[in-house]
């Protein structure tokens, strides 16, 4: 220790690159006292290190089909000569009884709490953004994993597409029905803020929730597989997100998976802020529904007087147009116009409005993209300003899906081979941690500490140079940085 600050352990030679690697160590560390204070009081001093050095050996395993593999990974945490101890020490730790992966879980919604404060603090609505999602995690050969469930393979679809233009051979006939896989379900919510074009905001991992579809009969009724359906998983992730930051301070962003009669009841009934994207067949009733205000309105009334969210929104004209970023391309911004109108649910009067967003002429559409976003939000759109404000809030989701997929591409999780449940859940916390670490790291505001980490991930080529803080590179500078000056947290007190 040299005075207050903390001093770890970093192998290979002395120089900046050796420093460089002490400090984001410290960084890692810091990130991480909290929860380390915590486990602290619950398990062994040995498998609090264990945890520790286990999210950095994550960090440094660049390698999707084994990232997670507990023989590697020991290697990473011992050294390739005692990769059996290493391997031995992961396994206690998962196998603890005394901590449990929830232990992680309520550490992620603390570490959002500050973060939520200063969006909602930024804001003129005086709310922060809450991205929800869920993905499948495919396991097609696994057939010993507990709690597996059916889920259909988006991979195999993938692979079975038709390719005529490739020429003969390519093209057998239209592909079949969906292919069933074994796997889990996954949820997640990130926490951000609103950006304008070119801005993007920090993020910060809220929670990651893993669950099975509940059976009929369980063949052992001691099992803590978590039964649910993606509805009540989407719901539980939720009240555990807004009992920790607040539901004034949140306005939470849905796909249209979660827009549903009853889910959109329930999030009103309970005061939720939210922006979800609405099918067009999907009825509305208009702010002047004859319906509306009358007590002694039948449902079937009620239901006669709805409208399809497409005919409601068709020859509204535009209040005004903006641009916003390309995913796909980022040298051509995408045009969008905007315009909204006061509609209702069929069965609540609650004011919400319908935002209508269409690619402008100056866009290039794709086969099957040129369809307009239709969003229903709670938040009163009047003006042109809050109707783009809501547009921005929409586009923020595109976080959640780059989270997912790098979950998948970068971090190997569909590589996992540990057969128990909650050891299983113990391991994809520690991955939550690494990720949260990364993002944490790419919002760093420190100058020198970004471009230091990007040169040791050298990219060829005017995009790769011109990207935002790309998570992918950030993370392979690290990991390619850390092989060569290792950190280690083994004398960490």
């Amino acid at each position: 220790m040299d005075g207050n600050r903390l001093r770890v352990m970093v192998a290979g030679g002395e120089g900046e690159d050796r420093d460089l690697s002490g400090e984001v160590a410290e960084g890692c560390f810091e990130f991480l006292k909290p929860l380390l204070e915590e486990l602290d009081k619950k398990i062994d001093l040995r498998l609090v290190r264990t945890l520790a050095n286990g999210v950095m050996a994550i960090v440094r395993h660049r390698n999707r089909p084994f990232a997670l593999l507990l023989s590697e990974l020991g290697a990473y945490l011992t050294g390739p000569k005692r990769g059996p101890a290493g391997t031995k020490r992961l396994g206690n730790l998962l196998h603890s009884e005394k901590w449990e992966a929830a232990d992680i879980e309520e550490y992620l919604l603390e570490q959002g709490k500050e973060r939520v404060e200063e969006e909602a603090a930024r804001s003129p609505e005086g709310r922060a953004l809450c991205i929800l999602d869920g993905s499948v995690l495919e396991k097609p050969e696994a057939a010993k994993m507990e709690g597996l469930m059916p889920i259909r393979s988006a991979k195999a679809r993938r692979i079975a597409r038709p390719r005529p233009e490739l020429g003969k051979g390519y093209f057998r006939g239209k592909p079949g029905g969906p292919i069933v896989v074994p796997g889990f379900e996954w949820v997640g919510a990130l926490l951000t803020g609103w950006g304008e074009p070119g801005e993007k905001r920090p993020l910060t991992l809220g929670a990651w929730h893993w669950y099975s579809k509940p059976v009929d009969e369980p063949k052992d009724r001691n099992s803590r597989v978590v039964r649910q359906k993606g509805t009540e998983a989407a719901r539980s992730v939720l009240d555990r997100v807004v009992s920790a930051w607040g539901e004034d301070k949140l306005l939470h962003v849905w796909d249209r998976g979660l827009s549903s009669a009853w889910w959109l009841t329930d999030s009103l009934e309970k005061g939720w802020h939210f922006v979800v994207r609405w099918k067009k067949g999907n009825k509305l009733r208009r702010a002047d529904a004859p319906s509306l205000g009358d007590v002694t309105a039948s449902d079937y009334r009620q239901e006669q007087d709805g409208i399809a969210a497409w005919k409601l929104t068709a020859g509204l004209r535009a209040w005004g147009e903006r641009r916003i970023a390309n995913p796909r391309n980022p040298k051509q911004p995408i045009t969008v116009s905007f315009a909204a109108r006061e509609v209702r649910l069929l069965h609540r009067d609650d004011p919400l409005w319908l935002v209508v967003v269409r690619l402008g002429k100056a866009t290039k559409r794709r086969r099957g993209g040129s369809e307009p976003w239709r969003l229903l939000t709670t938040e009163p759109v009047r003006s042109a300003q809050e109707c783009w404000r809501i547009v921005q809030a929409y586009v923020a989701r595109w976080e959640i899906e780059q989270m997912l997929r790098f979950g998948k591409s970068e971090l190997g999780l569909e590589s996992i081979r540990v057969r128990g449940w909650e050891p299983r859940n113990k391991l994809l916390a520690l991955v939550s941690l690494a990720y949260a670490f990364l993002v944490q790291l790419l919002s760093d505001e420190r100058g020198h500490l970004l471009p230091a980490l990007l040169r040791w991930a050298h990219r060829t080529g005017r995009q790769a140079h011109a990207a935002y803080r790309s998570l992918y590179r950030l993370r392979a500078g690290l990991a390619a940085l850390w092989q060569r000056h290792t950190p280690s947290f083994q004398g960490v007190p």
